[in-house]
């Protein structure tokens, strides 16, 4: 079978491929023993003698690394050999290249020579295993099946880890490891073991439905020091295997009635661990007593930690939404302290709203407010501080008191005191930028005039207010407002004016009301000309809610403040 025709052309173009990548004439294989030379193939030798036999021998016997020597009797005058090896690894005979003169071989040439050499072996083992090698290709194929397994079930708890770290909650970490991580494992039921996070020196257990509900209400709840495996491993981070009931038994008695409520005889405990950190255990268990592997404790293992590392997750969100949600409330006592309805004169009626962001953390920078100055004149303001945080919130409480503190004991106009709260922001030091409006209605009618008030304002980067007449008719007041508060305080600002008659309704308003995504800003001001005009003449209240309920009909991505102002008629 050896030198059949189809095997011998393969010796022979083996033999020709090595002799032409080494450039060299002669190339021979050859099995050898004590007595005898079979020879394989044997390129550019018209007979074999004895030099060749002797070269075959010595590298047949030879070390097992790369064989080089030179030689000048035999017509030979240097060659290089490795050994061909049998299935077990046995030098059976040599793989040779000749040449008739003497010279050297380069490493790329001996790396060839035992690719070539490698591929010849392969060959011969083939031939000379018979049932042998038939056996061990099935054992091979048995071994690729169960390494095939193996992948499929790394595979699978790739996924299970990817479902884990879209886990929300600790409830949702259990199911997913449970009823999905386990049966993956191979294994018949175990348990998600993890400390109480309410400052108890408890475990929490949630336990695998095919345990039974029985053992959930047995073992739901462990105290940290119970000598339980479960405990046990929560709070030394050791691994625990327990392969039978008696190894169970021989660590604690107390695995009697686990395993007679149970029903299970094999079982692994991992710590939950992340760095140095404990967070519980991972019971897994099996019916059959078993013995397991170092390759299955090591993927427990891993799942192990996979689970632990989302459960750290879920713990540092959760700590963070108890942080945010404490903030939260803070902030939104401090908004709703701020944003109070202010006292209104006898002579004007005014209404407010406010909607927070309803995306964000339910405070933000919009104010509104509205008081008499030292003269009887009214002030009103809304504004908008950069942000939806509580910093944003504190920034508009330090603004609109600053404001405040400004206009109350004084006459000054809108422009000289947002120039004066400009100035303030700067010298305080306050880092934060702000659009704001300031409007001033004087407390007695224009010119002398009965029924016509003026009303004198000013704008820091903020959008334009709205004026609807007694007629129905609405108009967007001139729109050149100045820089935004905190970026130069040396700006100029300027006062605007309008008539404000009886039976008319004054509009301010923060952005949130009007910018939407992918519209530009003139559509939404139509559209809040639009809502206004259709508001009809009902109270200062009812105007509010129904252009809240037109402009905002869903949740707001931004805040909105207004703030509507009607004089009352003197006549």
């Amino acid at each position: 079978m050896l030198l059949d025709s189809a095997t011998q052309e393969f010796w022979d173009g083996l033999a020709a491929l090595a002799a032409r990548l080494l450039h060299a004439p002669r190339a021979l294989l050859a099995i050898t023993d004590d007595t005898e030379v079979v020879w394989l193939s044997s390129l550019g030798l018209d007979s074999r003698g004895s030099a060749e036999e002797a070269i075959c021998r010595q590298v047949q016997h030879g070390p097992a690394a790369l064989v080089l020597e030179q030689e000048t009797s035999g017509g030979v005058g240097a060659w290089i050999g490795r050994p061909l090896l049998d299935a077990d690894g046995g030098a059976v005979g040599a793989f040779c290249v000749m040449d008739v003169a003497p010279r050297s071989w380069s490493g790329d040439e001996g790396e060839l020579l035992r690719v070539l050499t490698r591929a010849a072996s392969a060959q011969l083992s083939l031939l000379t295993l018979g049932e042998a090698q038939r056996v061990a290709r099935e054992d091979l194929a048995a071994l690729r099946e169960s390494e095939r397994r193996a992948e499929a079930r790394l595979q699978r708890l790739a996924f299970i880890a990817l479902e884990l770290v879209g886990a929300e909650n600790v409830d949702d970490l259990t199911e997913i490891v449970i009823n999905r991580g386990l049966p993956v494992l191979g294994a018949d039921g175990g348990a998600v073991v993890v400390h109480d996070q309410g400052g108890r020196r408890m475990l929490r257990v949630s336990v695998s439905d095919r345990l039974g509900e029985h053992v959930q209400g047995a073992f739901g709840m462990l105290s940290v020091d119970d000598p339980l495996p479960a405990a046990h491993v929560a709070r030394t981070g050791e691994r625990l295997v327990l392969p039978t009931r008696a190894s169970g038994l021989a660590f604690t008695p107390g695995m009697g009635p686990l395993y007679d409520a149970t029903q299970r005889l094999a079982w692994v405990f991992s710590p939950l661990k992340v760095g140095s950190r404990l967070l519980g255990a991972l019971a897994v268990s099996w019916v059959e007593e078993r013995e397991f592997t170092e390759d299955e404790l090591t993927v427990i293992d891993a799942f192990g930690a996979q689970c632990a590392q989302a459960l750290d997750r879920i713990r540092i969100a959760e700590a963070q939404r108890k942080g945010e949600l404490s903030l939260q409330r803070l902030g939104v006592a401090l908004q709703r302290n701020l944003l109070t309805q202010p006292p209104t004169p006898n002579d004007l009626d005014i209404a407010f709203r406010y909607l927070p962001a309803v995306h964000e953390a339910q405070v933000g920078g919009d104010w509104y407010d509205a008081f008499d100055s030292a003269s009887g004149a009214t002030v009103v303001s809304v504004g908008d501080v950069a942000g939806h945080d509580l910093k944003a919130a504190a920034a508009m409480a330090q603004l609109r008191s600053l404001l405040r503190g400004l206009a109350v004991d004084s006459d000054d106009g809108p422009a000289l005191l947002l120039t004066r709260l400009d100035k303030a922001i700067a010298r305080l030091g306050l880092d934060t930028f702000a659009t704001a409006l300031v409007a001033r209605i004087d407390a007695s009618p224009a010119d002398g005039s009965r029924g016509v008030r003026r009303v004198h304002w000013s704008s820091a980067g903020h959008l334009p207010p709205l004026l609807r007449l007694p007629d129905g008719t609405v108009q967007i007041l001139e729109d050149n407002s100045d820089l935004l508060l905190g970026l130069d305080p040396d700006t100029e600002r300027l006062d605007r004016v309008a008539d404000l008659p009886d039976g008319s309704e004054l509009l301010i308003y923060t952005d949130g009301l009007v910018e939407r995504r992918g519209e530009s800003l003139d559509v939404g001001l139509a559209r809040l000309a639009e809502a206004l005009a259709a508001a009809g003449d009902a109270g200062v209240e009812e105007v509010s809610d129904r252009l809240l309920a037109a402009m905002v009909p869903d949740a707001s991505e931004d805040d909105v403040a207004i703030l509507v102002l009607r004089p009352r008629s003197r006549a």
